[in-house]
């Protein structure tokens, strides 16, 4: 996941936000395919689950070094790299909880509710990406209109 973000940032000539897009909409897909599959082939949902993960665990350092850099002229780095961290920390505790809920104690687990579950946090977190996507773009937009420069 890290390599697959590495190299979209460089084909895409450092476009963070569309690297992101490219790759939780990667993760989202592989999310709806790991929910068709389930009852197909429990080796395939859990090359799929493997493949989702990897795609999550390539998100979290476009958050965590990238998109705080973009704070650099009003010298907050530190403190949305911190934000943002802290928010990755929290989202996982409540994933955790929620999927050990979901899962339930018995001695057969429901998996697929958890995908489920899996895949509306995603596609809601998307959603909410293309919402900041469209914001970055117009505050760039207007910010040059100004004459200040963008760092």
């Amino acid at each position: 996941g890290i390599m697959l973000s590495k190299m979209l940032v460089k084909r895409l000539k450092g476009d963070i936000y569309k690297s992101i897009l490219l790759v939780w909409g990667g993760a989202l897909s592989i999310c709806l395919i790991s929910l068709v599959i389930f009852n197909f082939n429990s080796v395939v949902f859990v090359f799929a689950i493997s493949v989702l993960f990897g795609f999550v665990y390539g998100l979290t350092p476009l958050f965590t070094s990238f998109i705080p850099l973009d704070f650099l002229k009003w010298n907050c780095v530190s403190t949305i790299t911190g934000f943002v961290d802290f928010a990755i920390y929290v989202g996982a505790g409540i994933t955790g909880i929620v999927s050990g809920i979901l899962l339930g104690d018995s001695g057969e687990k429901d998996w697929s509710t958890l995908s489920r579950y899996w895949f509306l946090v995603l596609l809601t977190g998307f959603i909410i990406a293309i919402g900041v996507f469209f914001w970055h773009h117009k505050l760039r937009k207007k910010i040059s209109k100004e004459g200040e420069e963008w760092d």
